[in-house]
């Protein structure tokens, strides 16, 4: 039978951890989930702390843009965190889409840090039957 030891880390170690995690997984990842129903597709993006006016969001040559940046802040007063786990911070998302989707009634709206898009599905495409004469 062996005994380990239980070596307790020092605050500023673990606090530095923590950091160190953070800043790795950081880099621009906003968490999407995609859901569907018989009338559309839906992304959610989680986006706690954004501010919608700084949102932009485009189809342009069957891709769907999502972005964010916000402007430069003057006399920005720094705050002391001992861990910030979802700074907010520009990004850019795409996403492909197809003549699966009808473009003209996308939607966007945001509430409680959920970006919501919603993607309606255009009528399917029947085979067309052509008479030979």
């Amino acid at each position: 039978m062996s005994i380990a030891t239980y070596r307790p880390s020092t605050r500023k170690s673990f606090v530095s951890n923590v950091i160190n995690a953070v800043e790795r997984s950081r880099q621009s990842f906003v968490p999407v989930n995609i859901k569907e129903d018989e009338t559309a597709f839906y992304l959610e993006l989680v986006v706690p702390g954004y501010k919608k006016e700084f949102f932009s969001i485009n189809v342009e040559n069957n891709r769907l843009n999502i972005n964010y940046k916000q402007p430069e802040i003057e006399n920005k007063t720094e705050e002391k965190f001992l861990v910030n786990a979802y700074q907010v911070s520009d990004f850019e998302k795409a996403f492909k889409i197809t003549d699966l989707i009808k473009v003209e009634a996308l939607e966007a709206k945001f509430d409680a840090g959920i970006l919501t898009i919603t993607l309606p599905k255009s009528e399917e495409k029947k085979p067309v039957k052509i008479e030979v004469k």
